[in-house]
């Protein structure tokens, strides 16, 4: 396999672990068909796709992809610096909580940050956004069962899908003429997480 191809496969990898939407699709079939070298690029590099997806679709489909891509650390991480865009600067106490256990276990992801993590999650619910965040980082790996009991591994895609429903359930809470707004500064949030130096503390998140 000659790099370009082992490089293409990675846009075409992620898309083939959800259903994409037909807008996505289409979009990727223009970019792999593409003579234009700029918009074929869309069909190769997973940075310019979600770009591509932002700027010429529906900026939901440019997160979902991110969703996916994202290795789980740096989706969380993705995650924390969103929900505190929405919720800053002085977010409820509950809120605050959960996204400094969020912090710790993306810090030093240990099996005791990580359900702490779910127990944060639990006192906030999984209807809010930052409870959801709380689960889909407890479900990136390890055991859904609680200690000391049988081993229960989540499915593959479960703490991706979870981090794309709580983005969209905390742009849908906010006032429709600053949605897609919001999407278009977390898109842009989750391209910066993938292209730059991560910085695990939590005065990270409150400079952004």
């Amino acid at each position: 396999m000659s790099r370009a191809e082992t490089i293409e496969s990675r846009v075409a990898a992620v898309l083939q672990r959800y259903e994409p939407s037909e807008e996505a699709m289409k979009l990727f079939n223009e970019a792999a068909s593409s003579k234009d070298p700029q918009k074929a690029a869309a069909a190769i590099k997973p940075a310019a796709f979600v770009a591509l997806l932002a700027r010429d679709g529906d900026p939901a489909d440019a997160v979902e992809f991110l969703a996916r891509w994202l290795p789980p650390r740096q989706r969380i991480w993705w995650g924390c610096l969103a929900l505190w865009h929405v919720y800053r600067p002085e977010p409820p106490a509950a809120v605050d909580a959960t996204l400094a256990a969020l912090v710790r276990w993306v810090e030093d992801p240990t099996e005791e940050n990580r359900y702490a993590v779910r127990a944060a999650g639990e006192a906030l619910g999984r209807r809010h956004p930052v409870g959801a965040l709380a689960f889909a980082a407890f479900w990136s790996e390890g055991s859904m069962s609680l200690p000391n009991l049988p081993e229960v591994l989540p499915p593959p895609d479960l703490s991706s899908q979870t981090l794309a429903s709580t983005l969209s359930l905390a742009i849908n809470s906010q006032p429709f003429d600053r949605s897609r707004e919001l999407y278009q500064y977390f898109v842009k949030l989750g391209l910066d997480v993938a292209a730059e130096p991560m910085h695990w503390d939590l005065a990270s998140i409150q400079s952004e």
